[in-house]
This record gives C-alpha cells, sequence and structure tokens, in this order.
C-alpha cells in the first residue's frame, strides 16, 4: 500500500504538468528547483528504494503552478484509486 501512495504522488507530479502544458524538467525550472528532481531515474534509490518528494518540495510546486490544495487532494485521490484497481486487477 505505501507503494501505491508513493506513486501516486509521482503520478501527481506528472499530472500537474501536464495540465499546465510543460514537462516535468520545465516545471521544475519554473519552481526554481533541479530540472532533474523529477526524472524517473530520480524516484528509485540506488539501493532500490522508493524517494518520496518532500513536502517543502510539493509545496512548491503547488504555490508557483497555481494549485490549490484541495485541487492537489483530488489529484492525489484519482491516482492513488486508479493505482489501487490496478493492483487489484480491476483496470
Amino acid at each position: 500500500m505505501n507503494n501505491i501512495y508513493n506513486n501516486a504522488v509521482w503520478e501527481s507530479v506528472n499530472h500537474i504538468a501536464a495540465i499546465r502544458n510543460k514537462t516535468c524538467s520545465c516545471m521544475a525550472r519554473e519552481c526554481g528547483l533541479d530540472a532533474n528532481i523529477f526524472n524517473h531515474s530520480k524516484r528509485i534509490s540506488s539501493h532500490g528504494q522508493a524517494r518520496w518528494l518532500s513536502t517543502k518540495t510539493i509545496a512548491i510546486i503547488l504555490l508557483t503552478m497555481h494549485i490549490s490544495i484541495s485541487e492537489y487532494a483530488k489529484i492525489l485521490e484519482h491516482y492513488v484509486e486508479v493505482l489501487k484497481q490496478k493492483e487489484q486487477g480491476t483496470i
């Protein structure tokens, strides 16, 4: 279950970039972050453990991209449900 939430956070970042018509690296630069922070290679550690975005990074994304906390919660909730369904094999 923990992995579902981590993947949902990353999918929500991809979604925010997409709805703002940006690549993840472009969004990162616009947010004042390293352009590589959202690369797929950065999402898993060299030891195979999932990396989590910090709350600070998420807050910067939301502020810069003008996404409210409630809108982000809806996006995140959507991806949690989608990933749960995928895990259960219902989609």
